[in-house]
């Protein structure tokens, strides 16, 4: 359930984090291919301003696409892997774990390979929870960066206003 809920977050906080910075792009570029009009109206230091914040939001956008594409390939992995091993178990062939788990971790890049032989070694104690928590503390840290980006959204929105010459 963990692993479902957390999937779900995530798709829910990149979704929003899209939306937010495809809409404010738009009025910034907006905005700028449109300076000569716009530049009557809103002083261009309020502009410049608020595409320097909207450029620090963007790169929080990048590392919440990032974070999500972790969690949803991680958490889809691990239903689609529990419904598997399911199956292999009642089908009755012998899966040989430790084999398994040395082959996967051999697939990964250093920091994951240390991520998983920590999880491989907490699933052969019996805790089998490990990936769950780790794709739910990631997934906090997805909703610290979405909602650092909506501050500076904000903020680059308010600059905007508080520069209006009007």
């Amino acid at each position: 359930m963990l692993i479902l809920a957390t999937n779900r977050v995530s798709a829910s906080l990149d979704a929003f984090s899209g939306w937010l910075a495809a809409g404010f792009a738009a009025a910034l570029a907006l905005f700028i291919a449109n300076l000569d009009t716009v530049s009557k109206f809103v002083l261009l230091g309020n502009i410049k301003c608020a595409s320097v914040l909207f450029l620090a939001s963007a790169l929080l956008a990048i590392a919440d696409k990032l974070l999500a594409a972790f969690i949803a390939a991680g958490t889809t992995a691990a239903t689609e892997g529990a419904a598997l091993g399911k199956e292999i178990a009642a089908s009755g062939v012998e899966l040989d774990v430790p084999a398994f788990f040395s082959q996967v971790e051999r697939a990964l890049f250093w920091p994951l390979s240390a991520f998983a032989r920590r999880s491989f070694a907490n699933a052969e104690t019996g805790d089998f929870g490990g990936p769950g928590r780790m794709y739910t503390k990631v997934a906090q840290v997805q909703v610290l960066i979405v909602i650092a980006q909506a501050g500076l959204s904000l903020a680059a929105a308010i600059v905007i206003v508080c520069g209006l010459a009007v």
